[in-house]
């Protein structure tokens, strides 16, 4: 529904939100984002209790727009978010993972650490800081992880803590790719979710220089790691996050891992339902596709009928043209007295003329056809 800026404005100004958004089908938060976005004012805190009370209460005027998009503004309902659903089996583990006696410790030292994390920490400590001052493995079958050199410690142990805790909750996790597009993925309940550790870069501003070439030839800032850690769930292939959690004042990272495992529990329940979103919409692409094309055949037999149709009128037009000329040569000899032998140029004419009009008859087929189904 498309209403005019000024008239949104009245109404705002006449009637609570609360009331209007119910009139209009839409939530009060919305309606204020709307009048937010068409730059109309709206009623200040005290407004309504003022009228209702009979006090003055001033209106802000609707200051005017020079934009003649905002001018027009659409009222329609707007559906609501698809309500996400977790089957009763997760919802009970995303439960379980929730309890005091579920939670995740991370060991202050590296003890017994998995194949993964041990070959990983060694890569580690062989590697060189990249230009973010952040080292990445290199060997392969080395998890996905991105930290400073002086964070290489309480990363693995972050890491040996995760995989050990998914892994006891029946959830593999594994390295795939090559060396420069290598993921860490662990599999939930049949779905690959690709996770990484990294840690934050912080660019700072470069000490200057002792000599004026060397301060020309460096860059003005300078980047190194920050020490703050984010753990991220990437997407299917592992290009982007979907979901991150980090460092925060009150809680680190190591006290997050099981809030991060409730995170991987509700991906692989999102995987499963777009995938089977996914075959849905296939199924009805299917379904259109199948009625487009018999929508496609239907017109190329209709036009086939026209083209029989018109093909058969004009050979009707032929064949009452050729009949009426052969009367027409045999009326015109009988006036004149003449009489048509066939060794005559009109005799020949006509015999050629009627053998034509046998073959140019449309109907003459067609009549036989329904004398021999008779």
């Amino acid at each position: 529904m498309m209403i005019d800026r000024r008239q949104l404005y009245e109404l705002i100004w006449t009637t609570p939100a609360s009331k209007l958004s119910q009139t209009y089908g839409v939530s009060d938060v919305w309606l204020a984002k709307l009048c937010k976005k068409h730059h109309i004012p709206q009623p200040p805190r005290g407004y309504w209790a003022k009228k209702r009370s009979g006090k003055p209460a001033r209106r802000i005027p609707l200051p005017p727009t020079s934009d003649p998009k905002l001018e027009e503004v659409d009222l329609s309902p707007r559906p609501a978010p698809e309500k996400r659903t977790i089957s009763p089996v997760v919802e009970k583990r995303i439960s379980e993972e929730k309890t005091a006696g579920a939670a995740i410790i991370v060991n202050k030292r590296l003890n017994a650490p998995h194949p993964l994390v041990d070959r990983t920490r060694s890569s580690l400590i062989s590697s060189k800081p990249d230009q973010w001052g952040l080292i990445r493995p290199n060997g392969k079958g080395c998890l996905d992880v991105a930290v400073g050199p002086e964070s290489i410690d309480r990363s693995m142990r972050i890491m040996d803590a995760l995989i050990k805790a998914l892994e006891a909750r029946s959830h593999q996790v594994k390295v795939s790719g090559e060396e420069f597009r290598r993921t860490t993925v662990v599999e939930i309940d049949g779905e690959s979710i690709p996770f990484r550790l990294t840690e934050r870069v912080e660019r700072k501003l470069r000490p200057p220089a002792p000599d004026r070439l060397r301060s020309f030839l460096h860059s003005e800032y300078v980047n190194s790691p920050s020490g703050e850690f984010r753990v991220h769930i990437q997407s299917r292939y592992g290009s982007y996050p979907l979901r991150t959690w980090k460092d925060g004042n009150r809680k680190h990272i190591e006290d997050r891992l099981n809030e991060f495992i409730v995170g991987l529990m509700e991906t692989s329940e999102e995987m499963k339902a777009d995938r089977e979103r996914a075959r849905l919409a296939r199924i009805e692409e299917e379904r259109k596709q199948g009625i487009r094309e018999e929508a496609e055949r239907l017109r190329r037999e209709e036009e086939e009928r026209v083209r029989w149709v018109e093909a058969t009128l004009d050979s009707w037009n032929r064949w009452r043209a050729l009949a009426k000329m052969i009367r027409d040569a045999r009326t015109r000899a009988s006036r004149l007295g003449f009489q048509i032998t066939p060794e005559s140029r009109m005799g020949q004419w006509i015999e050629v003329a009627e053998r034509r009009l046998a073959a140019l008859d449309p109907l003459g087929p067609m009549l036989e056809e329904l004398r021999q189904t008779r």
